[in-house]
């Protein structure tokens, strides 16, 4: 990895860590910099800043990651809200303990619990291929929720956390919400994000691409 991003990520991890009264947005706004960076110099221009983003994330970071699941819980949400009870109660079937009837869905769960890859999700009904479900994709959650939200307004947006609720995970897992609405919101494990952005410039540097690519016919997250 070249010096500078080297530095910028571990800047970002003692920033996490505490350091100079830092916290966790901090580093992850640091880490969200470089990952924008890398697709800004892949792929220069305006108007695609997501695209492209979301692009290099489902490309380039390591497959052992799983950086590409679905997040189920922000799918079940989105589709409670569509009025897409059918599928919404589909897609809760798939674990019922975490999504119960009663929809007091107050288990502590995480990635490794209930999220899908398209592929197995697709499988369940095939009305969900026309949901874009790529926009529910770690790495379209990752720059809606948290890059935009700590670049904008310096905070998560309201489906994500700073805080996690479940330790027994190394990459996503959800906090309870409780209230009106009882619902999950996200939150990235800071390791787990800080491995995937060097493991993305690993793989960005040993593909000995040049410095632009030749826009996709089709960006990842629009398949």
């Amino acid at each position: 990895m070249s010096d500078w991003r080297q530095r910028r990520i571990t800047l970002a991890k003692r920033l996490n860590e505490g350091e100079c009264d830092g916290y966790y947005g901090d580093g992850i706004l640091i880490l969200s910099a470089v990952l924008s960076g890398i697709a800004a110099d892949l792929w220069p221009g305006k108007g695609k800043d997501r695209r492209r983003f979301v692009e290099l994330w489902a490309r380039y970071a390591d497959p052992s990651l799983t950086p590409n699941l679905i997040s189920v819980p922000l799918l079940v949400a989105s589709l409670e809200v569509e009025g897409e009870h059918d599928l919404e109660q589909i897609v809760r079937n798939t674990h019922p303990q975490a999504f119960p009837p009663w929809k007091m869905d107050l288990m502590v769960v995480t990635g490794e619990d209930v999220d899908k890859t398209e592929a197995d999700l697709i499988t369940l009904d095939s009305r969900l291929a026309t949901k874009n479900l790529s926009q529910f994709s770690y790495g379209s959650v990752f720059y809606e929720h948290l890059r935009s939200g700590y670049t904008h307004e310096y905070h998560t947006t309201d489906y994500a956390s700073q805080v996690p609720m479940a330790t027994e995970t190394s990459s996503v897992s959800y906090v309870n919400m409780s209230g009106v609405q009882h619902r999950r919101q996200i939150y990235f494990h800071f390791a787990w994000v800080a491995e995937l952005v060097e493991s993305v410039w690993a793989s960005v540097m040993a593909s000995g691409h040049a410095p632009r690519l030749p826009e996709p016919t089709t960006w990842w997250v629009d398949a």
